[in-house]
């Protein structure tokens, strides 16, 4: 009798590639948007009518909600799918880099800014594990201590 097994393929390269240049776009796009504010800070002072402090405190509360989202993302894609978790915090991050839009106070630009981080640490946090290189049978296995 012959046997009808499929053979295992490889995964695909070509799907490996459309990840990797996917989540590096994504990656320099997200270092652009956080460095973006100290580019424009004068003109955002001056819009605003904020002083030093003020934008200051942009900067404090994207990290106070970046240092908190960090550990519960970790925790999170350390026992969830990362595919859909690095959809889910993009889509949020883009949806919050188009509410940009609407700010017309401080007081929103500092909810925005703070939301930014927790879509930062989100993304962050997801997808560095995610991309093709890391997750490759053969990295894997040559980066660990056993196989040296």
């Amino acid at each position: 009798m012959a046997s009808t097994t499929k053979p295992t393929r490889a995964p695909s390269v070509a799907g490996a590639t459309t990840a990797l240049v996917l989540l590096t776009a994504l990656n320099f796009v997200n270092y652009i948007d956080r460095y973006i504010l100290p580019g424009v800070q004068e003109q955002v002072k001056h819009e605003f009518h904020l002083s030093d402090e003020h934008i200051g405190r942009l900067t404090f509360w994207f990290m106070i909600a970046y240092m908190f989202t960090s550990p519960i993302t970790g925790w999170l894609g350390d026992r969830f799918p990362r595919k859909p978790m690095i959809v889910t915090a993009a889509l949020f991050w883009a949806a919050i880099n188009f509410l940009t839009a609407t700010v017309h106070s401080y007081d929103s630009l500092n909810l925005r800014h703070a939301a930014l981080g927790i879509g930062e640490a989100s993304f962050g946090i997801f997808a560095p594990p995610s991309s093709p290189t890391t997750t490759s049978p053969t990295s894997a296995t040559a980066s660990s201590p056993s196989s040296t």
